[in-house]
C-alpha cells in the first residue's frame, strides 16, 4: 500500500524482518502462551497499569515480556517504566521472570533489579506521578523519532492530512 515493496532495500528489510521473526519464534519455543492481562500497582495514592506484550509459561515458571523491534540501549531497564513493569509483575506473580526482548539484538535477558534498586525507582516513579498530576512534568521531544512508535526505522516527516482509524 505504501510502496515499501518498491524500495531499493526491500530484500535487506525482508532479511532483517525474517531474522527478527525467527529469533522471536525461537525464543518462545516450548512455552505455553497465555493471553496477557493488565497488571496494576498502587502506591502513593497513584495507580499504574502495565500490560505485558507476552506471557509465557515453561515448566511452571511464568515469564512476562515486553517486546521491542530495535536494539537495547545502555540505559534500558534502568528507567521508571521498566521498574513499573517489574513492580507490577512481582505484585501479580511473585516468582515470575520479567524480560525485555529486543528483536534486533537476538538476545533476551531477564530484567532483574535488587530490592534497593526497585525501592529507589518506586520513589522516583512516585515523584514523576506527583509532577504529572501537579502539571509540572515536561515531556522530552525529539525531531528524530515519534514517541512510542513501534517502527524499526525512522520514517521521516508526517504526511499532511487527517489521520482517522476505522474500528
Amino acid at each position: 500500500t505504501h510502496g515499501l515493496h518498491d524500495h531499493g532495500y526491500v530484500n535487506e528489510y525482508r532479511a532483517m524482518a525474517s531474522a527478527m521473526l525467527g529469533y522471536f519464534l525461537e525464543s518462545r519455543a516450548g512455552a505455553q502462551v497465555e493471553a496477557p492481562t493488565a497488571l496494576r500497582i498502587t502506591f502513593d495514592s497513584h495507580e499504574i497499569e502495565v500490560k505485558p506484550d507476552e506471557v509465557l509459561v515453561r515448566d511452571g515458571v511464568r515469564t512476562l515480556r515486553r517486546v521491542k523491534t530495535g536494539h537495547a540501549t545502555s540505559q534500558e531497564g534502568k528507567d521508571v517504566g521498566a521498574a513499573a513493569f517489574v513492580l507490577a509483575a512481582r505484585t501479580a506473580f511473585r516468582d515470575a521472570v520479567v524480560e525485555l526482548v529486543y528483536l534486533a539484538d537476538a538476545d533476551t535477558k531477564p530484567l532483574t533489579l535488587s530490592a534497593k534498586e526497585l525501592s529507589n525507582r518506586q520513589v522516583k516513579l512516585g515523584g514523576v506521578l506527583r509532577n504529572i498530576r501537579g502539571g509540572t512534568f515536561r515531556a522530552e521531544t525529539s525531531d528524530m523519532t515519534c514517541p512510542n512508535c513501534p517502527a524499526f526505522f525512522v520514517c521521516g516527516a508526517v504526511p499532511p492530512g487527517t489521520l482517522s482509524k476505522n474500528f
